[in-house]
């Protein structure tokens, strides 16, 4: 099993402040009940009627219903039907089509945290979070429908271009004992000498400023003193920059080592070039083409509905005392759900249910996607993987939100702030209340 361990390890970090509202992730349909099946009752037939012919409709002009969250058709809702708030479906009542109704959990007398509704039939306490995770924040515009063979020249001649320069996997900070700055301009980068001919255009500021990444020749640790090379993980531990800057050297990061790790054909071994601003390479020689990769990763919090607890663990590598979700890299051929599955399994022995996409995070060490997720404990023996894991537990909500305060009794800790490990335990703690 290959697991998303320190390069691209699920501990990401930083916080951001809340985006506009917005959509979040919804639960996995049954896989037996999905489209117009999934209307169970006798209204919901109606519903899946009309719904039916609901291209007959907008063909002749009379369509004016809302469309089915659930449905990229536009079909119709009927009256009396309402769609559910974000990730949820459609709902008429209280009764959620789309997947048996789940009975609300009793509450428990003198606990603070009680389940009066499934986490995966309701809305979340967050728009969207993974506006609320690190890296997260970058607010270019790509403009990826403009991308040319002449982009990087273009954006190098305009007024206001500024560049973000890497040194191998460290983004390169200029210094003056005070103040650190990671944006430069085309002539302050002449004596760490850039490399050009792999410059990518990352996309434009909202004012119209084109924003640049490039490595340069110098080796990091052989920088002048008055710059300051720092790696991703550093550049928000130490709130070395701001969140949306921030976002832009994730992305920075990413390209330029995809890039950097492609410089020679993987079908015949020539050089390849990179073409369209560095999101393309091509083959000198048999012009094969690669485009940039993004690893997906899914870390998943696994909930025990039924004794309101969650399943947390602590790989060998951790810092002491710190439990985390557990995280592995999707398969090919495999979906979220299964991915999901199958990690917890293999590293926990718990068997798991329903599936509820919650937030992702660009992790950018090298160029990974944690996908964040929710799943439904259907076991709760452990049977621990002693190669993967040095231990693996249920949590309460108290004892979970006691390490994410740092006040746990124990001496236990939760992973940082800005985290999306973070973020599922934190977003669950908050469903509870």
């Amino acid at each position: 099993m290959r697991r998303a361990a320190d390069e691209g390890s699920p501990l990401a970090l930083a916080c951001a402040d809340p985006a506009p509202p917005g959509q979040i992730g919804g639960f996995r349909s049954d896989p037996a009940r999905s489209g117009l099946a999934d209307l169970r009752n006798g209204q919901g037939r109606k519903c899946a009627e009309d719904a039916d012919g609901c291209h007959k409709n907008q063909r002749r002009g009379t369509w004016k219903y809302r469309p089915s969250a659930a449905c990229s058709c536009h079909c119709a809702v009927r009256r009396g039907c309402q769609l559910a708030r974000p990730g949820l479906g459609l709902r008429q009542g209280g009764a959620l089509f789309g997947r048996r109704h789940e009975q609300p959990h009793s509450q428990v007398a003198g606990n603070a945290f009680t389940m009066s509704h499934s986490i995966f039939s309701s809305d979340a306490p967050h728009p969207e979070a993974s506006s609320l995770t690190a890296f997260a924040e970058n607010q270019l515009n790509r403009d990826a429908e403009h991308r040319d063979e002449e982009s990087i020249k273009h954006a190098l001649a305009k007024e206001g271009t500024h560049i973000l320069a890497f040194a191998q996997d460290r983004l390169v900070l200029k210094h003056d004992g005070q103040v650190l700055d990671p944006l430069f301009a085309r002539y302050e980068l002449q004596d760490l000498d850039p490399n050009w001919d792999e410059a990518v255009l990352l996309g434009y500021r909202n004012t119209g400023e084109p924003r640049l990444a490039v490595p340069v020749r110098i080796n990091a640790d052989e920088l002048a003193s008055h710059y300051k090379p720092a790696d991703m993980r550093s550049l928000w531990r130490d709130l070395l920059l701001e969140g949306e800057i921030l976002g832009e050297a994730a992305q920075g990061m990413s390209l330029v080592r995809w890039n950097s790790d492609n410089r020679f054909c993987g079908r015949c071994g020539s050089i390849m070039e990179s073409r369209i601003g560095g999101y393309k390479r091509v083959c000198t020689a048999c012009e094969h083409m690669i485009f940039p990769r993004t690893d997906p990763v899914v870390i998943m919090l696994t909930i025990d509905e039924e004794r309101n607890r969650c399943l947390l663990g602590r790989s060998h590598h951790f810092a002491p005392g710190m439990y985390s979700c557990l995280a592995g890299f999707v398969e090919p051929g495999e979906t979220i759900e299964n991915a999901v599955r199958r990690e917890t399994y293999e590293e926990s022995g718990i068997h798991t249910g329903r599936v509820r996409y919650h937030a992702s995070q660009p992790w950018p060490m090298p160029h990974s996607l944690m996908i964040g997720c929710y799943a439904e404990a259907k076991s709760t023996e452990i049977h621990m993987d002693d190669a993967e894991l040095e231990d693996c537990r249920w949590f309460t909500p108290e004892e979970t939100l006691a390490m994410l305060d740092h006040v746990s009794a124990s001496g236990n800790t939760s992973p940082p702030k800005g985290a999306i490990a973070h973020r599922l335990m934190r977003d669950w703690v908050e469903w509870k209340r």
